[in-house]
This record gives structure tokens, C-alpha cells and sequence, in this order.
């Protein structure tokens, strides 16, 4: 059975699309954490990108590949 994301706890090395990607230990990225928010007819999954223990960006993940430590 696959795990749905949103349950999925294993730690996040890297999330990335065609044009992009942001990388824990690359550019002050601390770490990566899923989260969802609503949307129009679901949830819809997201990345908080963490840099001086704060988030520094929320990337809707439509699209973006995720690669684990």
C-alpha cells in the first residue's frame, strides 16, 4: 500500500520541478515539511521551506518531486 504524503514522516533531503529546487543544507534551508491547506474541493499538499526556524517559503507541491535523506 502506498502511504499517503501528508502520513509519510520520513525526513525531506530535497523537493524539485524543471525549473528548480530547494535542498535542505542549500542556502540556509534547514528542513522541509509537508502540510496541507484547503482548496477548492480538497487538501492540497504543500512544503514549508524552514530557514532561521522560521518558514521562509510554502511551495504548492502540484508537480514537484520530493527525494528523501
Amino acid at each position: 500500500m502506498i502511504q499517503p504524503m501528508i502520513e509519510d514522516d520520513r525526513e525531506i533531503k530535497i523537493i524539485f520541478k524543471e525549473y528548480g529546487s530547494y535542498t535542505v543544507g542549500v542556502d540556509g534551508i534547514e528542513k522541509i515539511v509537508i502540510y496541507q491547506e484547503p482548496g477548492s474541493m480538497s487538501y492540497i499538499n504543500y512544503a514549508a521551506i524552514y530557514k532561521n526556524g522560521e518558514i521562509a517559503v510554502r511551495v504548492d507541491l502540484s508537480g514537484w518531486g520530493i527525494g528523501y535523506l
